[in-house]
């Protein structure tokens, strides 16, 4: 058999692409001058790709969604499986390549390649073109059915400990530029765009759905219908677990109370916690703790903040409500909030608390519309952009799951040292050196995620027997690399 030396050697004599002014002087060296070209074919940027193939596998996600893809095609003429053009896809927009255009270059990258299971010296993966086909061949109903696959996926991996689930519910302006269907100009943001419904699992920020809708829609519209199906499939499928849902004033109408209420009377186990928009009841209601929270800043100096819960009943309401108002007392002046939530057996301050916990939804709305670029929808039909959504929760799905195996390895690492006995002490400062980096990492978001792990140069060898990934000896990630690589390859998928 060849040596690996050889077959690379074999391999960089393959003939470039044509490409123009492929050679640049750079003066920048004191002692030589330096030519810059990108003549190198057979390096990728993107070794984290062996990574998201191994988390796609351990969820089964592509395999699953693919299933809802029609594929209306003559299969003796089809070069291309659906399968691995949605892989090819989510995989792009996972490592940063939102735009269909960069597969004109990235089909040909001989890692891409891999991970799409074709081999390095195979025929390119699919052109932008055949992907813009791809993605409009996706109606609408085949695209709610992936919306299903990803739900359920989602509640399959709940752990089975798991006693309450909170939901963060939010929307989110994707800005449109163009004719496409269905978008609409906002007065307030001052643009065109699309109103997405996002739903969040608030324990690690997981995306359990993502709705495209379309522009001129409130952000409640649609919520209690879409919530009423999602909650139920959870109570179908974890009957043990309660279900919180969580928003903002947008969602506090008396069609989502009533919606999950109506669960409630039927499942058990169904509440929501969702702020509620001030008004001079509220603020009456509220005065006496305000009074008391203005006397405490006055007296201290210190901001305060006290809390008080009481019913309520709106005049469109069907009966009354427990509320939960913070009166706040600082140099800015008083800073009423409230809060509704069935929730009388707990202290007011709590289920404030609580409430307030969702601020970290800002940041998982930005990783799904600017990290793995949902928003960009440059097709003229509403089921394809829809469908450009899905394949970004998808990506968005993997990076996440990524994280995840990236804490677990570092669990599993701290629980190493700490028992082992009389350890070399220069492998411990190594050990200890890949835990701190793989916490770390386990916490980044995708962007940070992605610049300090997953994007890294690979050479790609085949041989008659086996693919070998080189990667370069001074990556300062390696460790944290192996280690995520190593646990995703010892657990069974699913």
């Amino acid at each position: 058999m060849l040596s690996e030396l050889h077959i690379l050697a074999q391999h960089n004599t393959r003939p470039p692409m044509t490409q123009c002014n492929t050679k640049t002087r750079v003066n920048f060296h004191p002692d030589s001058p330096v030519d810059l070209t990108f003549d190198a074919p057979e390096i990728s940027s993107d070794g984290g790709l062996t990574l998201l193939r191994q988390a796609d596998e351990q969820l089964g996600l592509s395999e699953s969604l693919v299933k809802a893809v029609p594929d209306g095609r003559q299969q003796a003429k089809v070069q291309h499986t659906r399968l691995e053009q949605l892989r090819q896809r989510v995989y792009q927009l996972a490592m940063g390549y939102e735009d269909c255009l960069d597969a004109d270059r990235l089909r040909e990258d001989r890692l891409l390649k891999t991970v799409c299971d074709r081999l390095p010296e195979d025929d390119p993966l699919s052109s932008q073109p055949t992907l813009s086909l791809f993605e409009n061949a996706v109606d609408l109903p085949s695209v709610f059915q992936m919306l299903f696959v990803l739900e359920y996926q989602w509640i399959r991996g709940l752990e089975e400990e798991r006693e309450v689930v909170v939901l963060d519910v939010d929307s989110s302006a994707f800005e449109a530029h163009g004719q496409q269907e269905l978008i609409a100009y906002d007065g307030y943001r001052d643009e065109h765009m699309y109103h997405p419904l996002l739903v969040f699992d608030a324990k690690d920020g997981q995306l359990v759905t993502a709705i495209l809708r379309a522009g001129d829609v409130g952000d409640s519209r649609g919520a209690p219908e879409y919530l009423e199906e999602l909650i139920g499939r959870i109570k179908a499928l974890r009957p043990d677990v309660d279900v919180v849902l969580r928003g903002d004033a947008n969602f506090a109408k008396p069609r989502q109370y009533q919606t999950i209420e109506q669960i409630d009377e039927i499942c058990g186990g169904a509440d929501y916690l969702l702020g509620i928009a001030r008004n001079s009841v509220l603020e009456d209601k509220l005065a006496e703790t305000t009074e008391k929270a203005v006397e405490d800043f006055e007296s201290t100096g210190q901001k305060t903040q006290k809390f008080v819960g009481f019913e309520y009943q709106a005049g469109s309401w069907d009966k009354p409500r427990w509320v939960v108002g913070k009166a706040e007392a600082g140099p800015q002046g008083e800073n009423p909030r409230f809060v509704i939530g069935e929730f009388r057996e707990f202290p007011p301050e709590m289920i404030y608390r609580a409430y307030a916990q969702r601020g970290e939804s800002e940041q998982w709305v930005d990783g799904i519309k600017n990290q793995v670029d949902a928003q960009k929808l440059g097709c003229s039909a509403f089921s394809a952009n829809f469908f450009r959504v899905v394949l970004a929760a998808a990506a968005y799905r993997l990076l996440k799951q990524l994280g995840r195996t990236l804490q677990s390895a570092a669990d599993e690492l701290a629980d190493g040292l700490a028992s082992t006995e009389n350890p070399d002490q220069h492998s411990e400062e190594q050990k200890r050196g890949t835990l701190a980096r793989l916490r770390t990492l386990a916490r980044a978001e995708f962007d940070t995620l992605r610049g300090r792990l997953l994007k890294v140069a690979v050479i790609v060898c085949q041989s008659t027997r086996r693919l070998h990934l080189q990667m370069p000896r001074c990556f300062p990630a390696q460790g944290a690399f192996l280690r995520a690589a190593s646990y995703l390859n010892s657990k069974p998928p699913g």
